[in-house]
């Protein structure tokens, strides 16, 4: 599996750097299960490195639904990248994407350096400095989207691209009060959501010791985005706004 896995790692590096769309590794290799994904996913983000940074950590596929829908048994956990990151009010160029979504999502900011699992959401809230608000905008342009799988979403670095953060807000006690959002464009409500902000900590933990396993080290000021909340609706041009209520608020333009 060595060999399908530099190759695979070689099929994701030119289809990022032409443009091309994300091809769909478990079809023309079906013997990639999800721990060869992950070690696809490792490979592929070691390369990107090499002129790049790490920004922290997103997941991917947190809804029961989502993961029955790509063959998945849990989430999908992947790497964010700092030429990713945009701050203020960014206008995005929706013309660098192939297939470009909104994802309103939790980030939790890291206050201290991580290099293994974390046993306890207690000891999470430790080395957690802060949350904000955060919309992900992921690259979903894959060759065939109705035969898309998890095993692809892992290996391809679960389509990272660029991300807006909003303002750091000091980490409430556990319990909390309900989170709810409103994700809008152009004065037209596109998707809200409410729940527990409790919930995206399970997720933001369980993020942390997924990829541990993986060796990643978390340091200081890195993010993690917890998953989507609400619906994720496509990137068409217009003004945005995603209110989180208590967590403040993110405008951003597509153009």
């Amino acid at each position: 599996m060595r060999r399908e896995i530099s190759e695979m790692v070689a099929h994701l590096l030119t289809a990022h750097q032409s443009g091309q769309p994300t091809p769909l590794l478990s079809h023309h290799y079906p013997d990639l299960d999800v721990k060869a994904a992950y070690e696809v996913q490792q490979a592929y983000v070691r390369r990107r490195l090499a002129h790049d940074r790490m920004a922290g950590l997103k997941a991917g596929l947190t809804s029961e639904a989502g993961q029955k829908r790509m063959g998945m048994e849990a989430p999908v956990a992947a790497v964010l990248l700092a030429s990713g990151r945009r701050d203020g009010q960014p206008v995005i160029d929706r013309s660098v994407f192939r297939r470009l979504q909104v994802e309103t999502e939790v980030g939790f900011v890291m206050g201290h350096s991580v290099s293994h699992a974390i046993p306890s959401m207690a000891k999470l809230r430790e080395v957690v400095r802060a949350i904000m608000p955060a919309i992900e905008l992921p690259e979903l342009g894959f060759a065939d989207r109705t035969k898309l799988t998890g095993r692809d979403l892992v290996a391809a670095n679960g389509g990272a691209a660029q991300f807006i953060v909003g303002p750091e807000t000091p980490a409430p006690p556990a319990g909390g009060d309900p989170l709810a959002m409103t994700l809008a464009s152009d004065g037209h409500v596109l998707s809200q959501w409410r729940g527990a902000l409790e919930d995206q900590w399970k997720v933001a933990l369980w993020l942390v010791n997924t990829m541990a396993e993986q060796g990643c080290v978390l340091e200081a000021g890195h993010i993690l985005i917890a998953g989507a909340l609400g619906q994720d609706v496509p990137g068409d041009p217009g003004r945005y706004v995603a209110d989180f209520g208590q967590l403040g608020s993110i405008s951003f333009e597509i153009r």
